[in-house]
């Protein structure tokens, strides 16, 4: 070959060698490229399950609703009578607060006999009026556990003596706290007092058995032939349960052996029907 040629192929060597190093460069770039878009799914795919896993973190779970731990202590607080620590730890919407049987702390302190405390709920505004889910108020609880004490300063404190239908009256006799009876009637209570069924303090105490506090009531003028929804006075009840005790106690008070309920039936017809009448 001439030297000129020879210089030539040398060039022609050397730009191939260029052009295929070139090539190698730009497969391996465009490789890397197209793995890179087969991953990128996959890291937005990972991602993602990193941000959802992220909603279970304990920071968000810390902001669910969960048991209010400060209530369920204030309602310990006044079951157990402690009116200092109460002193320290009542807040004022602690007033409204409500356990799961729909009672305020006034209901507590009062079902459980605490004066003190009851008297202090009130000067902090507590409301006596207020009924749990089983429609009782403060003072139908100090009735029926025959708090006497709680009863006297939820009285001064604006309760209710002569609620409608069930009153604490009713609760009190039904309870058998005679001396509970005695102070609510002192203290003005209604003692022919109707419930929704027309059943008055006198037909608890006779279908109950409690002569004692049936004779505190006749004393007291209760009406001694009041009827209920069925048209039964009490002595209809006292017969129908064979306490002869409380039918004489009634009887003594003027009760109609002959009053009618809504089967025509009598006092003395279910006096029959047991025999009372042959063993006298």
């Amino acid at each position: 070959l001439h030297i000129t040629d020879f210089c030539f192929v040398i060039k022609l060597r050397q730009l191939l060698g260029y052009l295929l190093e070139k090539d190698k460069v730009w497969f391996e770039n465009s490789s890397e490229q197209h793995q890179g878009k087969k991953d990128r799914p996959q890291e937005k795919k990972n991602k993602g399950a990193i941000i959802k896993k992220g909603k279970v973190t304990p920071l968000s779970r810390a902001t669910k609703p969960r048991k209010d731990h400060a209530a369920v202590n204030i309602f310990a607080t006044v079951a157990k009578g402690s009116l200092s620590e109460l002193r320290k730890t009542l807040k004022d919407n602690d007033l409204n607060v409500l356990n799961p049987s729909s009672e305020t702390l006034l209901h507590v302190a009062a079902a459980h006999g605490h004066p003190s405390i009851t008297e202090y709920l009130l000067s902090k505004g507590a409301k006596p009026g207020v009924r749990d889910r089983k429609g009782r108020t403060a003072l139908h609880r100090a009735a029926e556990k025959g708090h006497g004490g709680a009863v006297k300063v939820l009285l001064q404190g604006g309760a209710s003596i002569n609620q409608a239908e069930e009153t604490p009256l009713h609760i009190a006799v039904l309870h058998n706290k005679r001396a509970l009876v005695r102070l609510l009637i002192g203290a003005g209570a209604n003692i022919n007092a109707v419930t929704e069924d027309f059943v008055t303090p006198l037909h608890i105490a006779s279908q109950r058995g409690n002569a004692t506090v049936a004779r505190l009531l006749l004393y007291n003028k209760a009406h001694v032939n009041a009827q209920d929804k069925q048209s039964k006075c009490p002595l209809h009840l006292a017969v129908e349960q064979g306490d002869k005790t409380m039918a004489e106690t009634l009887l003594k008070a003027r009760a109609d052996p002959n009053a009618q309920d809504k089967e025509k039936k009598t006092p003395l017809h279910a006096a029959a029907m047991r025999g009372y009448l042959t063993q006298r």
